[in-house]
Order: C-alpha cells, then sequence, then structure tokens
C-alpha cells in the first residue's frame, strides 16, 4: 500500500446471496465525499469484487463477507474480506459469455490491487487525480 494516510470510512458486513453487491453498492452512497473523482470506478469494482466472493469463495448461508474503504486525499482503498477458500490472481478465469472480467476491469482501474490468501482478502487502490 502506496497511501499512508488512509483512514477507514466504512466497514459493513455483508450477507452471501446474490443481494450483496447491490447492498455494498447502496453502502458507499453513504460515504459522501470521500469518494469524490473516484466514485464510478470504486462503485463498479467494488460490485465485481463482491459479486466474486458470493460466486467463488465457498462461504456458507451464516457466514459474511467485509468490505473496507479507506480514504485519503490522494487514493482510495477497498478491501473484501470473505474468509472463502481465495483464488490464484495469475491463473483468473477467462472472459465469456458468463462472466470473467472482474480481474480485467480491476487492471483497467485500479492503480493497485492485490489478494491476500491468509484472510482471502482481496483489495485494491485507485488513486485521485492530481
Amino acid at each position: 500500500m502506496v497511501e499512508t494516510s488512509l483512514d477507514t470510512a466504512m466497514t459493513v458486513k455483508l450477507p452471501v446471496d446474490r443481494k450483496a453487491p447491490g447492498l455494498a453498492r447502496r453502502a458507499l452512497e453513504g460515504l459522501n465525499g470521500e469518494l469524490e473523482g473516484v466514485r464510478e470506478s470504486v462503485r463498479l469494482l467494488v460490485s465485481e469484487a463482491v459479486t466474486n466472493s458470493v460466486r467463488h469463495a465457498g462461504l456458507g448461508e451464516d457466514e459474511k463477507i467485509e468490505l473496507a474503504i479507506s480514504s485519503g486525499p490522494t487514493a482510495v482503498r477497498v478491501d473484501v474480506i470473505d474468509h472463502g477458500r481465495g483464488f490464484d490472481p495469475a491463473h483468473p478465469m477467462e472472459a465469456g459469455p458468463e462472466g470473467g472480467f472482474g480481474l480485467f476491469l480491476v487492471g483497467e482501474l485500479a492503480d493497485r490491487w492485490g489478494f491476500e490468501p491468509g484472510d482471502s482478502r482481496f483489495w485494491f487502490e485507485i488513486d485521485r487525480a492530481a
């Protein structure tokens, strides 16, 4: 993580069901100016990351997906933690009619991103325009 002055703006726990991406997008609305200049990119990537957790983490209905947003003057960081089985970002799914565009979008829109397998944490950072 390059930015050292990020403050936690929001943390929410989401259900493991098809409503989770929409709930995550709605939660972003409460951040007001915290996403100034990066709102649409963050919104799209949050939706992709939460959808991937719902589809691929192998979580039970009683488990939760955690979404954490941190914000600073030069960047926004998003962490999606699901404590699931994780994935190997070196071998992403191939894009096709059923999806698989998530990591492509992350690569295009995020300035930095990664995956920490210990707690199955996917994160990305988007720099604000100077």
